[in-house]
């Protein structure tokens, strides 16, 4: 809980700010328990080589440590995080998309 704002308009925008730091969250928890922990395995179902699967683990991983290397010349180029995160919350689903994809037509 947080402690109360003697201005409401900043009160009702920490609360919300609250409130979407836990649907985020929660958003990321069952993101990372039902694609993150399952898509090896399920890479392994569909017999993949060994080397499939390190790249299946290895690339998101990477990508994701890319991105927060260029970050802040990211966060310039955009001029908001809001966008700076859709777009990479969009790439990382785009690339599982990608990768179910092509092991689905092996």
């Amino acid at each position: 809980m947080h402690r109360a704002y003697p201005d409401p308009e900043i009160d009702t925008k920490v609360r919300r700010s609250l409130r979407y730091s836990l649907l985020d969250g929660a958003s990321f928890s069952l993101m990372l328990g039902s694609a993150e922990s399952y898509f090896q395995a399920f890479a392994v179902f569909l017999k993949a080589t060994v080397s499939q699967v390190g790249i299946v683990y290895t690339v998101p991983m990477f990508v994701a440590a890319v991105i927060q290397l260029h970050g802040n010349s990211l966060l310039r180029w955009f001029r908001s995080r809001k966008n700076l995160t859709v777009l990479t919350g969009a790439l990382r689903s785009l690339l599982f998309w990608l990768m179910a994809y092509g092991y689905s037509k092996n």
